[in-house]
């Protein structure tokens, strides 16, 4: 079994999941990985970088935004999507996992 496939058996096994919809799951090595039931990604709670990295996307990806605002006195569109397609990137390739 590969590395990718024991993580993704472990975010199958419901006991990883908290209340249906919060990941924790210290054995996962991903930070991000794809919910449960619906489109889009979450969290893993049990890896111990995640608040780090909540913190490091929030300054990088919705810092520009208010930074913009201050400085223009409103949020332009292109700084809000640029901002908003660079977090869904990331958890993109984060939530990708390890490749083997």
């Amino acid at each position: 079994m590969t590395r990718r496939e024991a993580a993704e058996a472990e975010r199958a096994h419901p006991y990883n999941w908290k209340f249906g919809f919060l990941y924790k799951c210290p054995e996962d090595p991903r930070i991000v990985v794809r919910n449960r039931r619906r489109l889009g990604w979450t969290w893993n709670f049990g890896h111990p970088r995640t608040y780090l990295y909540m913190i490091i996307v929030s300054v990088l990806f919705v810092a520009p935004t208010i930074v913009g605002h201050a400085l223009l006195g409103r949020a332009t569109p292109v700084i809000t999507v640029i901002s908003i397609a660079g977090a869904v990137a990331w958890a993109y390739h984060v939530a990708s996992g390890p490749h083997d």
